[in-house]
């Protein structure tokens, strides 16, 4: 069916400020990714950390709770030591099983079996890690933004 101009023209600046919209959300994505990749990783983009980036071990009745079962079990601390938990686990932002390799009051170093990138954090910057078979440290870089990570390290679906 053909259509009068009116209804073009209506057709037409309807479809109009939805385009309109898509630029607008799609300029948004891609502020939010560069501002994103921009600022320097924390430990708890890639392990579940408290506010003071300490990290937070899974709880006790971790499995009980995510199968619902805590909440019969346990409504104290138990429950309360599992929010903590999942909040945390909520922002971290990259995919991996990373894990906690080293921890002290000088360093925690982790390591992601899947890329085999060993990460250093500690009080002043992050360091990527190169090591032999034995664990011993070959080569050391600061990277200072997340855009400067390996391209091994991959965000979470969801996250961008």
């Amino acid at each position: 069916m053909r259509k009068t101009l009116d209804e073009y023209v209506i057709e037409f600046d309807s479809n109009a400020q939805t385009i309109r919209d898509s630029v607008m959300d799609f300029t948004e994505l891609v502020c939010k990714y560069v501002e994103l990749t921009n600022r320097a990783p924390r430990l708890g983009d890639f392990v579940p950390t408290d506010e003071d980036d300490n990290v937070l071990e899974e709880p006790k009745y971790w499995k009980e709770h995510l199968s619902g079962l805590i909440a019969m079990a346990d409504t104290g601390i138990h429950l309360e030591k599992c929010k903590q938990y999942q909040t945390a686990k909520d922002k971290v932002i990259f995919a991996g099983d990373w894990e906690v390799v080293t921890s002290n009051e000088f360093i925690t170093r982790i390591h992601s079996k899947t890329t085999n990138i060993t990460i250093d954090f500690d009080s002043i910057r992050i360091g990527l890690v190169r090591t032999d078979k034995s664990g011993f440290v070959i080569e050391k870089s600061y990277p200072c933004r997340i855009e400067d990570l390996p391209r091994g390290i991959e965000f979470k679906n969801g996250v961008i």
